[in-house]
C-alpha cells in the first residue's frame, strides 16, 4: 500500500500509514512513496477533481496530526501541484551552487503562477528556503554563493545582495541556517532513523531546529 492508493477512486480514508521508529517514539507515522508515487500520476487526469485529489482526501477524510509533510520530487509532476493545492507552507531545500541558486526563480514562478492557475485560497505561503549539505570549508562555490568563509562566517567585505541568502532577502523569504555537509547524516539514513535518534548530543543534530521552530510557530 501507498499514496496511490489515497488518489484512487473508491478510497474511503483508510490511509496505509506505517508507524516508525517504535522503539524511540510512538507519534511519527508514514505513507509509502518513492517508486509508489509514479503511480500516482496515472490517477490524476482521470479524476474530475483533477489537482485537488489530495486536498479533498484531506478534507474528506482528516488525519489526526499535529504536522504533515508532502515530500515531493522536484522534478515528477503533477505530484508538486497535488501537494501544493493540500498545502499551508512550502519549505524548500537548496544546493548551494550556481545552477540550483540560478533555478531559485524558476521555482518561485512556478509556484506564484500553479498558485493562480489552481485559484488557492488561502494561499500557501513559503516557509523558506534550506541550504543543504553545505560544505563552506572545502567548497569555494559553497562559500561564494552563501557569502561564507571557511568558518562558516558572514562575509562583510563582499556584496551580500548577490548572494543566495541576499536574493532571497529580496523576494522576502527567509533562508533558513545552512545544513552542513557530514557523514553521519548518511549514515542515520542508512539505519532509517533521523540524526537525533541516530545518535543524540552531535551537533549536526541542532542543524533543523530553526525549521522545527518555524513548524512550531504555524500551530
Amino acid at each position: 500500500m501507498s499514496i496511490a492508493s489515497v488518489l484512487k477512486k473508491g478510497f474511503k480514508g483508510n490511509y496505509p500509514i506505517q508507524q516508525i521508529w517504535n522503539s524511540k517514539l510512538n507519534n511519527v507515522g508514514v505513507i509509502q512513496g518513492g517508486e509508489a508515487v509514479r503511480d500516482c500520476i496515472r490517477e490524476v487526469p482521470i479524476h474530475a477533481r483533477g489537482h485537488y485529489i489530495l486536498n479533498d482526501r484531506l478534507m474528506d477524510y482528516p488525519i489526526d496530526s499535529d504536522v504533515l509533510i508532502f515530500d515531493t520530487p522536484a522534478s515528477l509532476e503533477p505530484m508538486g501541484v497535488l501537494a501544493l493545492a493540500a498545502s499551508t507552507h512550502v519549505l524548500s531545500p537548496i544546493k548551494p551552487e550556481i545552477k540550483d541558486a540560478q533555478g531559485l526563480f524558476g521555482f518561485v514562478r512556478w509556484y506564484e503562477t500553479t498558485i493562480e492557475e489552481l485559484r488557492l485560497s488561502p494561499v500557501p505561503s513559503i516557509l523558506g528556503f534550506v541550504p543543504m549539505r553545505v560544505d563552506y570549508q572545502d567548497s569555494g562555490i559553497h562559500r561564494d554563493v552563501l557569502g561564507i568563509d571557511k568558518k562558516g562566517n558572514v562575509r562583510k567585505d563582499i556584496d551580500q545582495t548577490e548572494t543566495l541568502p541576499g536574493l532571497l532577502e529580496s523576494l522576502n523569504i527567509r533562508c533558513f541556517p545552512f545544513v552542513k555537509e557530514s557523514k553521519n547524516y548518511l549514515r542515520a539514513c542508512a539505519e532509517g532513523l533521523p540524526l537525533p535518534l541516530y545518535r543524540s548530543g552531535l551537533p549536526s543534530s541542532d542543524d533543523f531546529s530553526a525549521i522545527a521552530n518555524a513548524v512550531l510557530e504555524q500551530q
